[in-house]
């Protein structure tokens, strides 16, 4: 049965601005989304999964304004082309969930992930010299990243910022793609600090954001920034404790209910009580 919860926001999905195709489809662009919306909210994956999904449900059917079922195949294809589409209207769309109670924005996580780029790589020695394979299909545009295991990806990194609702389901607020060398500092102070809600009390990062910029970042938005310290030959392993010090990282000034870490490395939730 579909809740005024859903109807809500399917209406309110309705005054989208999307770019319009110069090719005909069969299924609209604000059906696809508010199909990958519904999806997403209930926890449905794999395509197959949500075709038998869709054939059982004919009243979701109607409410997303498709004219019958789309077959795996063309949910799938539609979905790969969604990114651009969804790009443009993602901050409406998360107003929306936000207002509707499907996604909870006061607290957020920030992270990014390195993705391979197609056909051959292009070697730091030759890219260096300015020297194309001879090999050939190379993206040039690509770039060499290190991930967090220790391996060096020649691609792209994909930034995020991720939203929780109460069902558990995760929501990307903002994205932004990158060479994989461009670091997750620069792109957050320059793109993703923007787009944050403004409801957004708390920020989760990983060491990437162990940064004074993304502090200051977050206390002129008046956002608390955790993330874990990296170790450092100019940083004193131990911030917290030493005889006389009151040095804290930036954004736990203003928490009153602040307290001595166990580990000084990290600052964590479980750190914080209330």
């Amino acid at each position: 049965m579909i809740t005024p919860q859903w109807q809500e926001l399917f209406a309110g999905l309705e005054g989208l601005a999307l770019t319009e195709h110069s090719y005909p489809y069969q299924y609209q662009d604000s059906s696809l989304i508010k199909l990958f919306v519904y999806a997403r909210i209930e926890g449905i994956k794999g395509f197959q999964t949500l075709q038998k999904h869709l054939e059982l449900r004919a009243d979701v059917v109607a409410l997303l304004g498709l004219k019958d079922v789309p077959h795996r195949k063309t949910i799938a294809e539609r979905f790969r082309s969604l990114p651009e589409t969804v790009s443009s209207v993602l901050t409406q769309l998360t107003e929306k969930l936000i207002e509707t109670g499907e996604v909870d924005a006061s607290i957020a996580s920030v992270d990014s992930t390195l993705m391979h780029a197609s056909g051959n790589v292009w070697h730091k020695k030759q890219r260096d010299k300015g020297e194309l394979p001879t090999c050939g299909n190379v993206d040039i545009e690509a770039h060499w990243g290190k991930s967090g295991c220790g391996e060096w990806i020649y691609g792209y990194r994909l930034h995020n910022l991720t939203l929780c609702g109460p069902a558990g389901i995760t929501w990307p607020a903002a994205i932004s793609l990158h060479a994989a060398n461009v670091k997750d500092a620069d792109v957050f102070d320059n793109e993703l600090v923007q787009q944050l809600p403004d409801a957004t009390q708390v920020l989760l990062g990983d060491g990437g954001y162990d940064q004074e910029s993304c502090y200051q970042s977050c206390d002129e938005r008046e956002v608390t920034l955790l993330a874990p310290i990296k170790v450092k030959k100019t940083r004193p392993l131990n911030v917290w404790s030493a005889p006389g010090s009151t040095k804290t990282p930036t954004s736990v000034k203003s928490l009153p209910y602040a307290k001595q870490p166990s580990n000084p490395t990290k600052v964590s939730s479980k750190t914080f009580s209330t």
